[in-house]
């Protein structure tokens, strides 16, 4: 008879390089399809408000015409927030990328309120508005006081400043 007790054993710690392989090879797989859903939600979301702002503003503008009645709205820039006037009641959104308003009677402006009448001939100049995009271009809602089309473009600015 053997005696078993004389055959040594060997515990092993740690990982294969197989297992460690395959570990960096699913990870490395899950992150390549993960990733590109979380980059650009900073773009997306200026262009979320941008969409969101032209809607309103075709809702005011037609809403007016058709209604024969006076509907405002409140840009107010230092909180980033649209207050207007709809069929149903007032109304508020905030716009985290809104940065600036264009008007031609007080031009472009960044900070402060401004309050826009539609009435039922429409309003009585072009308004601008313009959405921070990032590193990308910025995104503007135009709407012409004579057609009343409400286009989005983007425009880029050139440098742009870091105050913000």
């Amino acid at each position: 008879m053997t005696d078993d007790r004389s055959v040594e054993t060997t515990v092993a710690r740690g990982f294969t390089l197989l297992e460690l392989i395959l570990c960096i090879f699913v990870l490395s797989l899950f992150l390549t399809l993960a990733l590109p859903s979380f980059t650009g939600v900073g773009q997306r979301k200026a262009e979320a408000d941008a969409k969101m702002a032209a809607s309103v503003l075709r809702l005011l503008y037609d809403s007016a015409l058709s209604r024969k009645e006076t509907f405002t709205l409140t840009v107010d820039l230092n909180r980033k927030a649209l207050s207007y006037q709809r069929p149903e009641g007032d109304r508020s959104e905030t716009f985290t990328s809104l940065r600036s308003v264009t008007v031609p009677s007080r031009g472009q402006l960044s900070e402060g309120e401004i309050t826009i009448t539609f009435t039922g001939l429409g309003i009585p100049e072009n308004l601008r508005l313009t959405f921070d995009n990032g590193s990308r271009p910025d995104i503007v809602v135009m709407l012409s006081h004579l057609s009343g089309k409400v286009s989005l473009t983007h425009e880029d600015t050139g440098a742009k400043d870091s105050k913000r």
